[in-house]
């Protein structure tokens, strides 16, 4: 009965508010219109798959500056950390380590690791910026 419909209308709301912004979401119910109103009544509600290829998002290529102090133990500290944040934001974005070398007057080593992607947000900036200090993060438009 209307009770029914309560419960699926309660949940396709839970559903929608549920879902990230910027999703692509599919929506099928009715479309009313009268006296030049519309009302809209949402049956189901899916998140949008689509293919990678497909994807107009726009892909980013940061460079990941790590300055080391000349203690190899603090150094290779920091990389292993700094790897393991990265690795925890997986996704379609690519990433090298800059290593600067101690006292090489600005001389570094660019890294490409074989698994070199990542999925770059402001979140992770921040936490990269957090461990490495200001300024450590460089993200370009990939393509570019």
């Amino acid at each position: 009965g209307k009770g029914g419909k309560v419960i699926k209308s309660l949940r396709n709301v839970m559903k929608i508010s549920a879902m990230k912004e910027n999703k692509k979401i599919f929506i099928t119910g009715k479309v009313a219109v009268q006296d030049e109103t519309v009302k809209f009544t949402a049956d189901s509600v899916e998140e949008m798959k689509i293919a990678e290829s497909d994807s107009a998002e726009r892909k980013f290529h940061i460079k990941v500056r790590i300055k080391r102090n000349g203690q190899p133990s603090a150094d290779i500290s920091r990389t292993e950390e700094v790897m393991k944040t990265i690795r925890s934001a997986p996704g379609t974005d690519t990433f090298d380590l800059i290593i600067d070398l101690p006292n090489s007057n600005g001389s570094c080593v660019t890294l490409r690791p074989k698994t070199n992607t990542v999925k770059y947000d402001l979140a992770l900036h921040k936490k990269l910026e957090d461990a490495l200090g200001s300024g450590a993060v460089e993200v370009e438009q990939a393509g570019f």
